[in-house]
């Protein structure tokens, strides 16, 4: 694994402090700054905005950042996210009687 380019730290803290919840599930804990594109094979876009997601560590990250699989890359993850959370915001919950 490659070290972290030197600005990586303060990128991860402004871009949790602009988007501090999970963008799939709204959790606001244990959260990670997934590269859309991994930095392994796009080096290049390791500091960029458009390239950060935020994404709780268990189970979003997993689940739509590696679909299951940390051998794998989901680059549609802001869609997936997106249209999840807006299915989340409407479900109707039914409860146990």
């Amino acid at each position: 694994m490659r070290e972290r380019a030197g600005e990586w730290r303060r990128v991860r803290a402004e871009h949790l402090k602009k988007y501090p919840a999970c963008e799939v599930c709204g959790r606001n804990r244990n959260l990670i700054v997934h590269h859309v594109f991994p930095v392994s094979i796009a080096p290049e876009l390791e500091l960029s905005e458009n390239n950060l997601i935020t994404l709780c560590e268990t189970p979003c990250h997993f689940m739509f950042g590696h679909f299951f699989s940390y051998h794998c890359y989901n680059r549609d993850v802001r869609t997936m996210a997106k249209k999840f959370r807006a299915q989340m915001l409407k479900r109707k919950c039914h409860t146990f009687k």
